[in-house]
């Protein structure tokens, strides 16, 4: 009997266990352990905040057709932080429609006005949906800004997304080391009866160098050079992120796709290292093939060079390759050496005196002079005779370098969102519950050397990293951390409920500023 009762309790605890082992297997997305939220607050906006960027003691959220919202902020004496609202704008122009701030950049980068003092440009963009759009300016201080947007023809000036490269800004008072980056999305050619860089139905890159300095009837005056196209991508393409070194857009038919930014100014695909058919190349030596180390286009993406591939033939090697034109020039006889002083070279009759030792005293006859013929040379090309070195069709081995074309990385199944750029990593944001994928990079090489994957069963919005902490904004599941030490794992730091659908988000230290469909909402974290 007692034995009977020890067994069926037994077996009920074991059956019990299991059944707690599979419902907490089954957690799914990532559920936090423990308190992770130590204080929060939330600023009511009534539109949709789109985005939101920070410094050390301003905020600027994006709300769509609210415009955008300056807040100021400070610590409390709390351990918190005490928020003021400083100005809410929404001067778009009336003459165009489709108003609405989606996205915001702050400057990092004191500039200087002479009386008053120092402040921080803020860059907002009016994205392309069908009408009107523009980057639009202001500062962070409430002065005066020349001019209020473009207002000009930048390769149709459908903007999708803007990034801001401050890696040569040095501040002050004349700064002109701004880069804007632009995501530009183009439709039918020659909409403005230019010339089109670009193709139609496409999407590009596009840069412009910004001066920033004092104005003569404004605090702050914005001079923009030229728009510089720099790649054409696919129709779809979505958001763009960038570091000092690296530039990657987030497509949703070519999911994430790396360029390496080049102190020329361009950019430069990350492909496999491998030249493939049809990409182009560097004919350094000048032979019209494809050599193994030419620089080449790789288009297909698998890294190396394939049959039929695009070249450019540009540089000369100096080297005679087979099929060259050369001048054959002849070679030296042996003269009968029992009669050396008598004895002449007499090959097709072209006479040359012996030396002392019966050899033929060298001389220089060759294509062209006078009394050269043709079967005084052997009709192979020897080392030290002249040569053209011109194309001859022939690839050679291990000369010139080769053009990587573009690799994207994508998840089966998801759609890439958002995009996030640091100089060891990229990382990819998808939609349909798909997460993040994160490719792992090899400075010197340029290279992706491994793949991370992590957030599965979460649709990515946004995502930022503080140190060792990755944030991602993940719409009505709030916000999720996880916690990265350079390797290839991610590990789940936690996670917590927004008020409204989160969009985006930035973290500064141990405070998480979320842009939601409630406003800002502002977290501070236990770190």
């Amino acid at each position: 009997m007692w034995n009977y009762f020890i067994e069926s309790n037994t077996m009920k605890n074991i059956f019990t266990l299991i059944l707690i082992l599979i419902f907490a297997g089954c957690k799914s997305p990532y559920e936090p352990l423990g308190k992770i939220i130590e204080q929060s607050e939330l600023h009511e906006i009534d539109n949709y905040c789109y985005d939101v960027d920070v410094n050390d003691n301003t905020i600027i959220v994006a709300a769509s057709e609210g415009g955008y919202h300056k807040f100021s902020y400070a610590p409390d004496e709390e351990g918190f932080i005490e928020v003021t609202s400083i100005g809410n704008e929404n001067n778009f122009n009336p003459d165009y429609g489709n108003g609405s701030i989606d996205r915001v950049i702050l400057s990092q980068i004191n500039h200087e006005h002479p009386i008053n003092g120092d402040y921080n440009l803020i860059y907002m963009l009016d994205k392309y949906t069908g009408g009107y759009s523009d980057v639009w300016f202001d500062t962070a201080q409430g002065l005066t800004v020349d001019p209020d947007f473009f207002n000009d023809n930048c390769y149709q000036s459908k903007y999708l997304d803007i990034m801001l490269d401050e890696s040569q800004s040095a501040g002050g008072l004349v700064d002109n080391g701004v880069v804007l980056y632009s995501l530009m999305k183009h439709t039918e050619l020659n909409e403005n009866s230019d010339d089109d860089d670009f193709l139609s139905y496409s999407t590009s890159i596009v840069k412009r160098h910004l001066t920033i300095s004092p104005g003569i009837t404004t605090d702050a005056m914005i001079s923009a050079e030229p728009c510089e196209f720099l790649y054409s991508l696919s129709y779809d393409s979505k958001e763009l992120h960038l570091s000092d070194n690296y530039l990657a857009v987030a497509s949703e038919s070519d999911g994430i796709s790396i360029f390496e930014k080049g102190s020329d100014g361009r950019l430069y695909a990350l492909g496999d290292g491998v030249w493939n058919d049809a990409e182009s190349f560097e004919d350094s030596n000048d032979n019209g093939d494809y050599d193994i180390g030419e620089s080449f286009t790789d288009q297909n993406g698998n890294g190396q060079w394939d049959d039929a591939e695009e070249w450019q033939d540009d540089y000369f090697n100096n080297i005679y390759d087979e099929g060259e034109e050369f001048t054959d020039c002849g070679v030296w006889y042996i003269c009968d050496e029992d009669d050396a002083e008598n004895d002449f070279c007499t090959i097709d009759n072209i006479g040359a005196e012996c030396g002392e030792n019966g050899e033929c005293i060298e001389e220089a006859i060759c294509d062209g002079d006078d009394n050269w013929d043709s079967s005084y040379g052997n009709g192979e090309w020897d080392e030290n005779e002249i040569f053209s070195d011109a194309p001859n069709g022939i690839y050679d081995e291990g000369e010139e370098n080769f053009f990587d074309t573009l690799t994207s990385f994508n998840r089966a199944g998801g759609q890439a969102q958002t995009v996030y750029v640091l100089d060891n990593a990229v990382i990819g944001g998808f939609s349909n519950d798909k997460g993040c994928y994160m490719a792992l990079l090899d400075s010197s090489d340029n290279i992706i050397t491994n793949y991370v994957s992590f957030a599965d069963g979460y649709s990515v919005k946004g995502i930022d990293v503080e140190g060792t902490i990755i944030g991602i904004a993940t719409g009505n599941d709030g916000v999720q951390l996880y916690e990265w030490y350079g390797g290839n794992t991610v590990s789940p730091y936690g996670s917590f409920d927004t008020d409204g659908y989160a969009y985006d988000l930035k973290i500064k230290e141990d405070l998480i500023f979320v842009a939601t469909r409630s406003g800002l909402e502002i977290y501070k974290i236990g770190m």
